[in-house]
């Protein structure tokens, strides 16, 4: 998870936590300390991206996922995007300062591992059910997304 480089991640949501409006930060992807997040707040789960304690990236959606939801992240070295169930809900330019001091580990990704110190709270541990991981240091075509979104096999 380099954010200077090209690349897309992306998941199911099969279940979601028993609690969504404490405002804890649950970690979707990190690598070393760069992580993305949602945050859960009852109906709007901001959208958080950090290195260490500095935020790299971030949006309000005001939606939130549901189990059944598909969520596909696209990071192409600028700007960084976050899209539920075929909507972009954020495309977002990255702060260059923590962005280009990315402390990633190459080769390197986890999904829901918490830790992260960032800034505005702590990163937690995934809680929920995830299913269809997609990994790529590729940006998805339109017609690539719109299959991903419509639960199809992307290779």
């Amino acid at each position: 998870m380099d954010y200077t480089a090209t690349w897309t991640v992306a998941c199911e949501i099969t279940e979601l936590p028993s609690i969504t409006t404490d405002n804890k930060f649950m970690t979707l992807w990190r690598s070393g300390n760069n992580g993305i997040s949602l945050r859960r707040g009852g109906t709007n789960w901001g959208f958080y991206v950090a290195n260490g304690y500095n935020s790299v990236a971030q949006a309000n959606t005001w939606y939130a996922p549901s189990a059944g939801s598909r969520i596909l992240v696209e990071c192409d070295g600028n700007k960084i995007s976050y899209w539920l169930d075929g909507v972009r809900r954020s495309h977002t330019t990255m702060n260059a300062t923590h962005r280009d001091n990315s402390s990633h580990v190459v080769d390197s990704i986890d999904f829901g591992r918490g830790g992260i110190a960032f800034g505005q709270g702590t990163y937690q541990d995934y809680e929920g059910g995830v299913d269809n991981m997609l990994f790529t240091n590729n940006i998805l075509s339109s017609a690539e997304k719109a299959e991903w979104f419509a639960g199809g096999d992307v290779t």
